[in-house]
């Protein structure tokens, strides 16, 4: 569990990155260390934004720059933290390891409980409103229901500001998730980071951004 925000630990959410099929260099350069020749990128910057309750915003992370995701996270959680925003950074649902879960497999409506804070017949009620199939052991399930556990247990935390993404998902989920936070943020700002993907020949693929989403191009600083 990742710790941010005002001292809570983060729920966890279901992550992969694009990587372009085309060489991205347009931004790329290369310095000399040692002999080495280390291949370097200008940062990303991250613009002053609204955190307002009722706020949703969509950041979209330049094509080839999919590797400074972490860096555009702190970005963010930083710039709440001086707005005196609380903030969860959401990240995949994982199961436990170790003993214990091999002798007893862990209930996903243990871990929801657990991640948010909340009561087992209120994490159950929660993933009945999902909308997606989720299964009973924790790690019988796949990306989506992952990608929903991680969101929800965040919001049960009750943060300012919810920096989630929706990378490894296919359209339908993308929408399901982007919809989902929608109908149960509106008392916190959803900042939803919007990695680059791409088609099979290269072309860029268009986003998938939540609905009356305020969408910002991110460029390098």
């Amino acid at each position: 569990m990742l710790g941010t925000g005002h001292g809570k630990p983060c729920p966890v959410f279901f992550r992969t990155h694009y990587r372009p099929s085309t060489p991205q260099t347009s931004h790329i350069s290369f310095c000399e260390s040692g002999g080495r020749r280390i291949l370097s990128m200008p940062a990303i910057a991250v613009p002053e934004l609204d955190f307002s309750p009722g706020q949703v915003l969509c950041l979209h992370i330049p094509h080839g720059f999919h590797l400074q995701e972490a860096a555009i996270e702190q970005g963010i959680l930083r710039a709440s933290q001086h707005a005196n925003k609380s903030v969860l950074i959401c990240r995949p649902a994982t199961g436990r390891r170790g003993l214990r879960e091999f002798i007893r497999r862990q209930r996903t409506v243990e871990w929801l409980a657990r991640a948010g804070d909340i009561s087992k017949a209120d994490a159950a009620q929660v993933i009945d409103e999902f909308g997606v199939t989720v299964r009973e052991i924790m790690c019988h399930n796949a990306g989506t229901p992952r990608c929903f556990l991680g969101i929800a247990a965040a919001i049960c935390r009750k943060p300012d500001v919810l920096l989630y993404s929706s990378a490894g998902l296919d359209p339908l989920g993308r929408v399901a998730v982007h919809h989902y936070v929608a109908a149960n943020g509106q008392n916190l700002c959803a900042v939803h980071l919007s990695g680059a993907s791409a088609f099979g020949d290269g072309t860029p693929a268009p986003r998938v951004c939540p609905p009356r989403a305020r969408c910002i191009e991110l460029q390098p600083g």
